[in-house]
């Protein structure tokens, strides 16, 4: 069996469920050293144009993006939850990743899919029969790699 769960947290418009409201009120985001990095003349042009947001913004912003998180892991829950009711809970694999990262204000942008860490690296998280849990790996791996690696 395979199924693919699709969510759209944390993608825009960024509004969390109501049931997410009252979380994650006082997270601290830090959005790092880079945050409205003044020193970019050797930054693409359109880099240079970009104004950073406010530390207030970015911590809203990264709030919200965790408190629409939580709904993802219930829905993961509930997954896991029904996969045992149906028996397949030992012999199926959970992949958890995203297709991009996040520039929550390094080097003063709020953006994805642009040529920084923040945006290339992604966390992935996989767990099922024979999968050790709190191992961390630090291979390069592509979104095309994991159909074909599960399969085999």
């Amino acid at each position: 069996m395979f199924l693919a769960l699709r969510l759209r947290s944390p993608h825009e418009p960024f509004r969390a469920a109501e049931t997410y409201r009252a979380t994650h009120r006082d997270e601290e985001i830090d959005p790092g050293p880079a945050h409205a990095e003044a020193d970019v003349p050797d930054k693409h042009p359109w880099v240079r144009t970009q104004e950073a947001k406010s530390r207030r913004a970015i911590t809203d912003m990264g709030r919200e993006r965790l408190r629409m998180l939580e709904g993802s892991a219930a829905a993961m829950a509930r997954l896991r939850n029904a996969m045992g009711r149906w028996g397949e809970q030992d012999d199926t694999y959970y992949v958890f990743l995203s297709d991009t990262g996040y520039q929550f204000g390094e080097h003063g942008l709020d953006s994805k899919a642009l040529p920084y860490e923040e945006s290339v690296r992604v966390p992935m998280f996989v767990s099922g029969p024979g999968v050790a849990a709190g191992v961390r790996r630090t291979e390069l791996v592509a979104n095309n790699d994991i159909a074909p690696t599960v399969l085999e």
